[in-house]
């Protein structure tokens, strides 16, 4: 079958062992308040960043799936009279952290520390409970003599918060047992699943009790010992919730240097005017609802300024311009610099079915929710928007290439709080979209390159030339990585959880391309 691999994201995770006057949105988070500067202390050299932030359908449970979602926040700044905007190291200490009204849901605080520095904080329910959150006056501490600041009324910030879910510890199985390309086995029997009891070294071969795969296409057949070191599953971890979305990206976009921006596009910006002003699509005119945008006149040395605008009428973020869409036309590099930037990491193939199936005994040829029922999108309501829902109340997936859609939807688009895990699509652990509307980007064990992954945690900053910098991850060309979870272009096939014809197809590519 020949079909077009286009439309990829890097679902990002952190594994355990904004916007300031403006709202930042993974599906439906927000900052609500601008952020300030408060409590200074010029002698310790620190200080507050106070804000107050709220998302929809948040939850702890102590059964079946016993894990809980959060939001993992972190800071930006600026001098005044900079361009650049840097990483703000905050306390590691959590009890130095505090939210003045918290509207009824207490907090639990876990620190994202990178070489002993507070890169961002984990923010969540400390019992069990479901509903909004709303939380008032939330108080990071800021040392920010560790950022090398003398003046920090001479400092403007921003905050970024993003939704997350918490993977707990524990064993689990790869692999289905069913007819998916290349898919994970214990070697002899093809449809024997492979057991993950630890994050040992894991031997891939063609010895009885190995972990063993076909290859199928694309990639090299790796056969050898996946070290320790590389990300398994088997160890708690933090993932999104949600695909990156347009609106995400644009705020990423929108911290960078004029050089760090170049490569994140695919448009050229090199000069004083842009051609093709849908800069993920390099088009004139919105293609597959990629719809980021800038002016067609943009100077040569400022930051150019992203915004979104799908509707076309040149009007940046209406309600209908496609903030919450997931992200589409990015490649590698692209995923690798939002990841780093963010002080996060890229998912491993291992991780991802755990993700999608938990501690479940898999089910033949199942998909992220669980099962082999899929019900594809017919066409959309309230396109564009916050609230953008599909027209079939049955539908849990994008896929196939809908005629009326012929793009991702938003992210989350199929959730509702009171339907079952295959009604909204989402996986064992309350994760949305692992199956359909765009491909993850995962790390693999396809080749040698993959299988020497680390798992190191991004620091907050990228390279003046807007690359990644950690030295163990998949190279900027995506050699080490591959493609997980089907898109809405592919047939439903691709969306299986243990599907992995493309987990070791590593490029760069943007655009539909031929396979």
């Amino acid at each position: 079958m020949k079909a077009k691999a286009c439309f990829i994201l890097l679902r990002m995770i952190f594994i355990v062992m904004i916007f300031s006057a403006f709202s930042l949105k993974a599906a439906n988070i927000k900052i609500d308040k601008t952020p300030t500067i408060t409590d200074i202390n010029t002698t310790d050299k620190s200080a507050f960043i106070n804000f107050d932030m709220s998302w929809e359908n948040s939850w702890k449970v102590s059964e079946s799936a016993s894990n809980y979602d959060g939001a993992w926040v972190f800071v930006k700044y600026k001098e005044k009279d900079a361009t650049e905007w840097k990483h703000a190291f905050l306390s590691t200490k959590t009890n130095e952290f505090k939210i003045e009204k918290e509207n009824g849901v207490t907090p639990s605080y876990s620190m994202g520390n990178t070489d002993s520095k507070g890169v961002g904080v984990f923010i969540y329910r400390k019992k069990n409970g479901s509903g909004n959150i709303n939380w008032d006056g939330v108080k990071l501490k800021w040392n920010y003599e560790e950022n090398g600041i003398n003046d920090i009324n001479n400092v403007i910030i921003k905050v970024y918060a993003i939704e997350m879910v918490y993977v707990l510890k524990g064993a689990f199985k790869i692999g289905s047992g069913g007819n998916e390309s290349s898919a994970f086995y214990t070697y002899p029997n093809t449809t024997t699943t492979f057991p993950i009891t630890s994050e040992g070294t894991i031997t891939v071969g063609q010895n009885n009790g190995n972990l063993c795969y076909a290859k199928y296409r694309y990639g090299d057949s790796y056969f050898g010992v996946i070290p320790t070191e590389f990300p398994k599953g088997y160890n708690a971890f933090w993932c999104m919730k949600y695909e990156i979305t347009q609106e995400q990206y644009v705020d990423f976009l929108n911290s960078l240097t004029r050089q760090q921006q170049k490569p994140r596009v695919w448009s050229d910006i090199s000069g004083e005017k842009v051609a093709n002003r849908y800069v993920m699509s390099n088009t004139s005119t919105v293609l597959y609802r990629s719809g980021i945008s800038c002016n067609a006149t943009i100077g040569t040395t400022d930051p150019v300024n992203f915004y979104c605008d799908l509707n076309g009428n040149g009007i940046p973020n209406e309600k209908n311009d496609g903030q919450n869409i997931s992200n589409t036309f990015m490649n590698w590099g692209d995923g690798a610099a939002y990841t780093d930037w963010a002080g996060l990491q890229p998912m491993t193939e291992l991780q991802y079915e755990k993700a999608c199936r938990g501690t479940l005994k898999p089910v033949s040829n199942e998909y992220a929710w669980g099962t082999v029922n899929r019900f594809i999108i017919s066409s959309l309501v309230n396109a564009g928007m916050v609230n953008e829902l599909p027209s079939n109340p049955e539908a849990n997936v994008d896929t196939e290439n809908p005629a009326a859609v012929q793009g991702p939807v938003r992210a989350g688009f199929f959730e509702n709080p009171k339907a079952t895990r295959e009604q909204k699509g989402t996986s064992f652990y309350g994760i949305a979209d692992l199956s359909g509307n765009l491909f993850e980007r995962c790390v693999t064990i396809g080749n040698a390159v993959g299988a020497s992954y680390k798992g190191t945690l991004g620091d907050g900053e990228i390279d003046q030339t807007g690359y990644a910098t950690n030295v163990d991850w998949p190279k900027n060309y995506g050699n080490g990585a591959g493609f997980k979870g089907g898109s809405f272009y592919y047939g439903s096939g691709y969306a299986r959880v243990s599907d992995r014809e493309y987990a070791a197809l590593g490029n760069d590519d943007r655009y539909c391309r031929n396979l």
